[in-house]
């Protein structure tokens, strides 16, 4: 983890390069945030970019980590997890929860499944869109 703080006339692409992150603050030259942004988008591997400031009683924030970046979660709850009693082996395969946890998705709705023994080829980091046979399966 790398943290720097350099006033504006430090900052440079040869410097930002080497972050994940890159935080402008109180920071007015647009020219250049609009520059520092579309660098950090072209990286091989995007830096994340997020520019923030206060106008008087206003505040802003403007955040962009690339075209690759996806956001699943639709309202801000702690998400939920649950235990699979069985997965299926067709296709679309069809997950069968324990009989005691209903879960509260719907149809549309993405999750992502890990830990599994035995079928581990479902394990993984992507999340998948879901769709919603009864309370205990989905497919």
């Amino acid at each position: 983890m790398k943290l720097s703080i350099l006033p504006e006339s430090e900052l440079n692409q040869n410097q930002i390069k080497n972050y994940d992150l890159v935080i402008l603050t109180d920071f007015w030259d647009q020219n250049l945030i609009y520059q520092y942004n579309i660098f950090c988008r072209e990286q091989k591997k995007p830096i994340g970019f997020i520019h923030c400031g206060i106008l008087g009683l206003f505040l802003f924030s403007f955040v962009d980590f690339g075209n690759g970046f996806k956001i699943y979660d639709k309202d801000g709850l702690e998400t939920k997890p649950y235990l699979i009693q069985n997965i299926s082996k067709s296709n679309p395969g069809v997950v069968t929860l324990l009989k005691e946890q209903k879960h509260e998705f719907v149809t549309g709705d993405f999750i992502k499944i890990q830990e599994v023994e035995g079928m581990t080829e479902v394990n993984g980091t992507d999340t998948r869109p879901i769709k919603v046979i009864d309370q205990y399966r989905l497919s």
